[in-house]
């Protein structure tokens, strides 16, 4: 189980899929990376790809954001997310999709965010994807990229620019924003 940091559902816990089919992000980057985005939370809209325990997506919840859609291609992950949603009570605020990442990002969404988290698999990291994820983002959003410390992630993604790089023993996060 997973317990969420902070805001209204804090301290609740959240049911975690197999471990073998995902890697929750710890508690330890959860709380660094909302510290970052602080100011951003109350009201986003959040895209939560490859969303795995969907702990990133309730902690954006519990802090206030105002809808987020948790995106999985595993059907275990999926299902645990749907249970967690009505366990929390976020049934209006929070969408669980299974659909891959890269389906996702090429159907018809009319849907524009204001946050994407992206925590692909540390061996499948896609920077195509990412890039794609980009045009999903509002003017001002931000991209959170998690993946491991031995990827070498570039400046310029898409449209945006890194803005800062994080590393957390094995796991760095990176901020991505798009350029005017």
């Amino acid at each position: 189980m997973i317990t969420i940091i902070a805001g209204n559902l804090r301290g609740k816990s959240i049911n975690l899929p197999p471990e073998s089919i995902t890697r929750p992000v710890s508690q330890k980057v959860r709380a660094a990376i909302f510290n970052t985005l602080v100011d951003r939370i109350a009201g986003a809209v959040v895209l939560d790809l490859y969303a795995g325990s969907g702990a990133m997506s309730f902690e954006s919840i519990s802090r206030g954001a105002q809808l987020v859609v948790c995106v999985d291609g595993n059907t275990k992950v999926v299902t645990v997310i749907k249970q967690n949603i009505t366990l929390l009570s976020v049934k209006a605020s929070v969408e669980a999709v299974k659909q891959s990442a890269e389906k996702y990002l090429v159907s018809q969404i009319k849907e524009r965010f204001d946050i994407i988290f992206a925590d692909p698999p540390y061996a499948k990291i896609d920077l195509g994807v990412l890039a794609q994820a980009m045009e999903l983002l509002n003017k001002d959003g931000i991209l959170v990229v998690s993946c491991s410390d031995r990827t070498k992630l570039p400046e310029v993604l898409g449209n945006a620019k890194i803005l800062q790089t994080k590393i957390y023993g094995d796991t760095q996060i990176a901020y991505y924003k798009i350029t005017d």
